[in-house]
């Protein structure tokens, strides 16, 4: 799942940062929606500057897919980066781009059938 999620992040223009299928996770580079495009993470405009990452978990012989789109709010080298990371809200820009990924594996990956009962 986290290998056809990171095709996905980089079919969506965005670089993949961290990708480690064996422990699930996946983790785009600062992407700027205004330039469509990732960058440092000192970019000047934190409002238009997002990471995605992604969790795998075996859950009942599939797999439970989680995702978040954050932003930082400051920019500050002697706090640790993700204390100064905040997750965009739903009608943020960023969260359109998630929903676009996730929804491009939802349909490779379609959810089971579940049976009648």
């Amino acid at each position: 799942m986290i290998e056809a999620a990171a095709r996905e992040l980089v079919a969506a223009g965005l670089r993949v940062a961290v990708d480690d299928p064996a422990e699930g996770y996946l983790e785009s580079s600062w992407y700027d929606l205004g330039l469509k495009a990732s960058v440092g993470g000192q970019a000047r405009d934190l409002d238009q500057v997002v990471k995605l990452r992604f969790y795998a978990d075996p859950t009942a012989g599939h797999t439970r897919l989680a995702a978040e789109c954050v932003r930082r709010i400051a920019y500050d080298p002697s706090e640790p980066e993700r204390d100064l990371e905040r997750m965009v809200p739903d009608s943020s820009p960023g969260h359109v781009v998630l929903d676009s990924i996730i929804g491009r594996l939802k349909v490779a990956f379609p959810l089971p059938a579940t049976p009648n009962r």
